[in-house]
């Protein structure tokens, strides 16, 4: 017993660890890309993983058949299936070993937390654009939980990135509460706490807004409990009034002072590019950097949408496929008749999707776990566990 606990508690605790690695030559070996490679003989869907690897390089092929030409990345193919691996490893231990695998994330967040507090009291943080060439410099650095662009300080968490973390905290509070109701788990309440200071820590207009819709469809679906209801109040006040507070900070929607600064245009113009460049339906192939696309006199920056990446590496076609699937679970969640777990779980699709919006999510573990539990837990059915 005591070693399937252990093994729960390193699989909990390498979700949140995203930014510690091991150097390895020249890359960083992440925890859960350990996880993903010493354990995979322990997994039960080798049909799956044979599946996603066959649609991978299917999707190669047909990008040179019809293109001419693909962007093969072998290392951002490698590292999805790593990410798929340690997706479904951390849900099944997150079905058999649910306290132990939240009780895990909740001891990092206060860590993460904790540190981010010394790295603002002793000042050993950076300027993120002018003191480091780049993010990944800050691996294993106290300095890492630190954003500070010079101006704003927020919390980057686990993840180098204030707002890739508040996806990273959101997904697993949200499909936590999901499991909760769905198998009667006890959801630990120093879980939820700590899940809240972690996202309003970020100050990530979306992250904020997000937990507060998984909040929302919490307290809707616990209503009966007086006192529960009460503190999901005071925390859904105290995160409207932290993600009011962060309207002003960041990049937004619009920026009149310099239209190239606004999301829209980015988006925009990512959308133009693809079109005008032949990424036409099969797109180029899979790749950590889709700017190289861009022509960098003109414009360059990333996507801050992952459907406007997705078009890029699957093209036109198969990102349609996509939304169409998104939208299908949507409406069957909608149709099965509102029930209070199908509450919760268009809470958390409307939360994901959300995120995906707004950043660029393709490479990230969250991203992957909820298209795990999509698959795990279809919307017309109890469970498929």
């Amino acid at each position: 017993m005591r070693i399937k606990s252990l093994y729960s508690f390193l699989i909990g605790i390498a979700y949140a660890v995203q930014s510690i690695g091991i150097p390895v030559g020249v890359v960083t070996v992440k925890p859960y890309q350990l996880l993903a490679i010493t354990l995979v003989y322990k997994t039960s869907f080798k049909k799956v993983l044979l599946a996603i690897t066959v649609f991978m390089l299917s999707h190669a092929l047909l990008v040179v058949f019809f293109n001419g030409q693909v962007t093969f990345d072998l290392a951002a193919y490698v590292f999805t299936i790593m990410i798929v691996v340690y997706s479904y490893l951390l849900l099944f231990e997150l079905k058999r070993s649910f306290g132990v695998v939240l009780m895990a994330n909740s001891f990092l967040y206060f860590i993460g937390v904790a540190l981010y507090l010394y790295a603002l009291y002793s000042g050993d943080y950076v300027n993120i654009h002018h003191d480091v060439s780049e993010r990944s410099d800050l691996v294993n650095r106290i300095s890492s939980f630190v954003f500070f662009d010079g101006t704003r300080v927020r919390y980057n968490g686990f993840a180098l990135d204030p707002n890739f973390y508040s996806f990273y905290v959101n997904i697993l509070f949200g499909i936590a509460l999901c499991l909760s109701y769905i198998h009667k788990f006890h959801l630990s309440r120093l879980f939820v706490l700590m899940s809240a200071i972690s996202v309003m820590l970020t100050l990530s207009r979306v992250g904020v807004v997000s937990f507060l819709v998984l909040l929302v469809a919490w307290g809707w679906v616990g209503s009966g409990n007086i006192k529960r209801l009460g503190v999901l109040v005071a925390l859904g006040v105290a995160t409207t009034l932290i993600g009011a507070a962060s309207i002003y900070m960041g990049r937004s929607l619009f920026s009149y002072e310099d239209v190239g600064d606004s999301r829209l245009w980015v988006w925009f113009f990512h959308l133009k590019n693809a079109w005008e460049n032949g990424v036409g339906y099969m797109g180029q192939g899979l790749t950590f950097d889709v700017v190289r696309y861009l022509n960098g006199d003109i414009f360059h920056k990333s996507t801050h949408n992952t459907v406007l990446y997705s078009i890029y590496c699957f093209g036109f076609g198969i990102t349609a496929v996509f939304i169409l699937m998104w939208l299908k679970r949507l409406f069957s969640l909608i149709l099965s008749g509102m029930s209070e777990r199908s509450l919760l779980l268009i809470a958390l699709h409307l939360v994901y999707a959300m995120s995906l919006l707004t950043l660029d999510l393709m490479f990230t573990v969250p991203f992957y776990l909820y298209m795990v539990f999509c698959y795990m837990y279809p919307a017309k059915t109890r469970n498929k566990f």
